[in-house]
């Protein structure tokens, strides 16, 4: 694998970390249900991380790091 590829990798994770930080009262919430949480962790966190990796050719313990 690629050096550029890992350094992809772990932008994509700092950005994911960021996103969750910046909605951690959100998910730290009580009044939220966690089928909210679970939403918003797919729709956005995960988004984030997993973009445009489908390109990028992966190793499974890689693939399990972005998700």
């Amino acid at each position: 694998m690629s050096n550029s590829i890992e350094e992809e990798i772990k932008e994509r994770i700092v950005l994911g970390t960021k996103a969750y930080y910046a909605s951690i009262k959100f998910f730290k919430s009580r009044l939220v249900t966690k089928q909210s949480k679970l939403k918003l962790y797919r729709t956005v966190i995960r988004q984030i991380v997993t973009y445009a990796s489908e390109i990028l050719v992966l190793k499974e313990a890689i693939i399990q790091k972005l998700l």
